[in-house]
């Protein structure tokens, strides 16, 4: 789609993931009212194959438009799906949003994220399970909100890096594999 013809908010917020993605390694994709930005996370590596001794995982990160605070503004949302639901987990879930500089770990239905992907993204990054994989359960997801005439691009760059290390170990820790 040409910026003629976006919506603003979109437009915007498309300013804003380029100023983030500038001079990186981020992949982005268009989605329905949003992005899709996979970006790498690293680690030290542990078992010692890792080339440069870094642990590369790949962590796909959405970033939508569209959505309404109850009093009426836009709002952008930033997500990333973490890992399966788990009961046993939500104690140390919600312990560990008290650590977090932005964003909250919260449980949602990826149905709705699958079909994005399934449908809008036809790269994946080596080593990750294909987004097919992904039913209808309810995940862990980490996401954040802001309102779309108040947000900075420093906002918007912490907010989604921190989506992407933080669900990302979530992932790692809960999975063990790299899914998305």
């Amino acid at each position: 789609m040409t910026e003629k013809w976006m919506h603003p908010h979109q437009k915007n917020l498309l300013a804003i993931i380029r100023e983030i993605v500038d001079d990186s390694d981020i992949e982005i994709r268009e989605i329905n009212r949003g992005y899709a930005l996979d970006i790498p996370v690293e680690y030290p590596c542990t078992c010692g194959d890792c080339p440069k001794g870094v642990e590369i995982r790949h962590q796909f990160v959405f970033v939508t438009y569209g959505r309404k605070t109850p009093g009426g503004r836009d709002i952008y949302q930033i997500f990333t799906i973490c890992a399966p639901e788990t009961k046993d987990f939500y104690r140390s879930a919600l312990m560990l949003n008290m650590n977090l500089p932005f964003g909250a770990f919260a449980v949602a239905d990826v149905e709705f994220a699958t079909e994005l992907l399934s449908r809008d993204l036809q790269y994946m990054p080596a080593g990750t399970v294909p987004v097919t994989e992904v039913d209808e359960r309810k995940y862990f997801v980490m996401v954040d909100t802001y309102c779309v005439d108040m947000v900075t691009v420093d906002q918007m760059r912490a907010s989604i890096m921190t989506a992407a290390r933080a669900g990302d170990r979530l992932e790692k820790l809960m999975v063990g594999e790299d899914l998305r």
